[in-house]
Formats: C-alpha cells, sequence, structure tokens
C-alpha cells in the first residue's frame, strides 16, 4: 500500500474540522492511535492550525488568483488542498516550492481527475509568481479574520495600535502557564525538576506558584504531570482569582465551573478552612472537576448541577467570594482554537450576551455585603466585558468596581469597567 503524503494527513482533518471537529482532539486522537505517523505529527499540525488560523488571508489570495465565479464552483476538498499548498507557500521557505507544488498537484490527482491536478498547479504557481498579498491597511485580511469583528472592534475601542495587537495575539500560539499544586511539592523543587530536563521557565510576579513555560513541550511531558504537582491555568485566569483575595474562612462560589482549574486555585487558597462550592449546569463537567480536583489532592464541599439562569433561595447572600466565568466567543483563545474563526457570528454573539447578562443578574445575589464578585470571559469582544458590567452596574447600585493598583503592570488594556488580559477580561466588583 502506498504510504500518504504528509499533507494528506492535514487534508483528512482539515474536512472534519469543516464538519464541525475541533482540532486538538482530532490531531490528539489520530497521533495517538497512529493514524498520523509521529514523524509526520509536527508537520501535520502546523498545516492545520496554519490554514485555519490564516484561512480568510488565504481564501482571499485563492480567490484572486482562481478568479471568484470558479472558486465558488471548485469542490470543497479541491479548495482544502489549495490553500494547504498555499500556506506553505506563503509561510514556510521558498526552497520547498517546488516540493509542495508537487506534492500537492499529487493529492489533487488521488481525489480528482486531471484537470483540477492542473488547476492546483497553475494556482501555485502563480502565487509563486505574483506573491498577492492583500491592502497592508485592510486589517481584517492582513491578520485573517472576519471583516464584520475587525469593523466592530476598531468602532468600539478607536485604538487602531490596541485592535492590531488583539489581533495578532490571536494569531500567535498559545502560551503555556502552569500553577504549581504546593500542597504536593514548592516553587523552588518544582523549578528544579524542570530546569534538570532542561526547559526554560519564567516566574510570573505577584503570583505564587505560577510560571510560563518557555519551552516548547506538551503539558503531559512536563515533570509532575502525572503525580499531579501541577495544572494548567490561564494568566486572566490567575489574576481573576488572586484579585478576589480569598482568605480562609472564605465561602466561595466558582460558578460556572467547567473542568476545575479555577476551582483548584481557589481550593489552593483557602487551605481547607473555609467553603467552596462549584457550579455548572453540565453534571458530566462536574465529574471531571472532581476527579481533577482528586488528582491534585483537594476537593469541593458541594458540586451543584444547575442552571444558573435560575435563582436559588438557598444561596442567597451566602458567599463572601463570587468567580463568574460565564460562557463567551472564546476570543482570546484563538491561539490554540483558531477553529473559533469559522464559527463565531453576530447572531452567535447576540445570544452570549443575553446569556452573560443573565448570568451575572442572578449570580450576584449570591454575594453578602462586603463581598468581591469577579465577572470574567476569555474574550477581547467588548459587548461581552464592558457592557456586559457597565450595564450592571446601572441596575445594581448596590455594587461598585474596584481597580487594584497591583494589576496595573500586568494589563493589556484598563478601562473604567475592566481589564483586558493577554488571553481574557476580568472585573473585580464589590457589594457595598
Amino acid at each position: 500500500m502506498r504510504e500518504k503524503i504528509w499533507e494528506e494527513y492535514a487534508f483528512d482533518i482539515l474536512i472534519k474540522v469543516e464538519k464541525g471537529g475541533w482540532l486538538e482532539p482530532l490531531l490528539r486522537s489520530s497521533i495517538d492511535s497512529g493514524k498520523i505517523p509521529s514523524e509526520a505529527s509536527r508537520f501535520v499540525t502546523d498545516i492545520c492550525y496554519g490554514v485555519v488560523r490564516y484561512i480568510y488571508l488565504l481564501k482571499w489570495i485563492a480567490r484572486r488568483l482562481v478568479g471568484e465565479k470558479k472558486w465558488a464552483k471548485l469542490p470543497n476538498l479541491a479548495k482544502w488542498i489549495i490553500l494547504i499548498g498555499l500556506y506553505q507557500l506563503r509561510f514556510h521557505s521558498s526552497e520547498k516550492a517546488p516540493f509542495i507544488c508537487f506534492r500537492l498537484v499529487e493529492l489533487a490527482k488521488k481525489y480528482f481527475h486531471g484537470g483540477i491536478g492542473n488547476l492546483v498547479n497553475a494556482v501555485l504557481r502563480a502565487y509563486l509568481r505574483e506573491k498577492v498579498e492583500p491592502p497592508q491597511d485592510n486589517l481584517a485580511l492582513k491578520f485573517s479574520y472576519p471583516e464584520w469583528l475587525v469593523e466592530a472592534l476598531l468602532g468600539y475601542f478607536k485604538d487602531e495600535e490596541f485592535v492590531k495587537e488583539l489581533l495578532k495575539r490571536g494569531n500567535d500560539k498559545p502560551k503555556l502557564y502552569v500553577h504549581v499544586n504546593l500542597k504536593k511539592t514548592d516553587e523552588e523543587a518544582f523549578s528544579i525538576s524542570l530546569k534538570e530536563k532542561g526547559l526554560i521557565l519564567e516566574k510570573i510576579p505577584l503570583l505564587k506558584g505560577c510560571f510560563l513555560i518557555r519551552s516548547s513541550v506538551f503539558p503531559r511531558d512536563i515533570p509532575g504531570w502525572d503525580e499531579g504537582l501541577f495544572w494548567m491555568e490561564s494568566l486572566s485566569s490567575m489574576l481573576a482569582v488572586k484579585s478576589l483575595e480569598i482568605q480562609e474562612g472564605d465561602n466561595v462560589l466558582d460558578l460556572c465551573a467547567g473542568r476545575g482549574v479555577k476551582s483548584a486555585d481557589i481550593a489552593q487558597r483557602l487551605n481547607g478552612k473555609g467553603k467552596l462550592v462549584s457550579v455548572d449546569i453540565y453534571p458530566w463537567k462536574l465529574k471531571v472537576l472532581r476527579s481533577f480536583l482528586s488528582k491534585l489532592s483537594y476537593k469541593a464541599d458541594a458540586l451543584i448541577a444547575m442552571d444558573l439562569r435560575i435563582l436559588d433561595p438557598k444561596l442567597k447572600s451566602w458567599a463572601s467570594k463570587i468567580l463568574l466565568d460565564v460562557p463567551c466567543s472564546n476570543l482570546a483563545d484563538l491561539g490554540g482554537k483558531p477553529e473559533i474563526k469559522l464559527r463565531i457570528t453576530p447572531a452567535g454573539i447576540r445570544e452570549l450576551v443575553n446569556l452573560q447578562k443573565s448570568l451575572i443578574d442572578v449570580s450576584s445575589a449570591y454575594l453578602k455585603r462586603g463581598g468581591y464578585l469577579v465577572y470574567s470571559t476569555c474574550t477581547f469582544f467588548p459587548e461581552e466585558n464592558e457592557e456586559i458590567v457597565r450595564e450592571f452596574l446601572k441596575i445594581h447600585p448596590e455594587y461598585e468596581i474596584l481597580n487594584p493598583e497591583w494589576l496595573k503592570p500586568m494589563v493589556m488594556k484598563a478601562t473604567d469597567y475592566g481589564y483586558y488580559i493577554e488571553d481574557g477580561f476580568f472585573a473585580l466588583l464589590l457589594r457595598r
């Protein structure tokens, strides 16, 4: 049996993404099962993430080279082959161009008649000659985002440089932050164990036990993964939890708790002296959360599966600290999930905004006077961030926004209603 060319492995994954699949689990299962050979895994991963990350730019280039009408009539499978080729020609070494063209033409011939193969060859070689690029002032094409999204960001922030930075960060590979499990080890021992393995790490200022891993490594290959000596946590999540100033003896609600990353952070800060209640609408997520905390030797005092749009009278004014990490468009997570670019729509944003308004309104009733509430997202879309907080404060005058001075050095942009961190947004509120 003839061995696949490596681009075909990427081709197979991208077709599944088009049907609604997600890159990370698709790639992980294919690599772990041997469907993608280990020697091809880095190449295939780069192609898949790169094509999806820059799909708007690549499609614009393809339409210019093929022609709008002909592109519209092409089978989707042929389009993916062209996009894979264009990505490599634009972002990989030009010295490999003849081999790239040959392999993509061979792939086209395998799935289509010779005419499609000839078209693929013509398009790729035309790009090599013409190096078609969009106008530099067109930020949507330059950074490869939906045009409506970029226009909305520019219209709201009125700050082109900040918007450029947001768009650029969305195309960067995600940073790997880890939080040391201080119940099982300490900063120094953890740091030494990683350095002994040749890994480069950087201590995060003001955050005890938190590091940025500079080396390229899979989390499960970091020493201590199997033993639960650390967990992965985004910078915005770490800062959001710290801003709550959790003290031993606090009653803390982790709302929309998901798989429990922030619950672990909270449990570590409580140190067994206080109450942690983790809430999510999905019971299966709470099972994952329980297992995750158990691996770390922590636990929540209660796990509650409920719809946070509906008030639970038993929790009213119970909490001294609340973390509300709402479902959002995840635009700050594009580095790890570029597929979001394919699926986000204005209508989807509107649905999320309505949900977020309901969640913060109901959840605020669970906080006692003098307590802190953090509203957080992993998106940079302002309607899901500042505008939610602004409207909430109009309706709830018993709340006020706080602006801790210690946060400022780690903030991309501070607004009147919260902070944009490199991978999310949060606002700290006090119930007077």
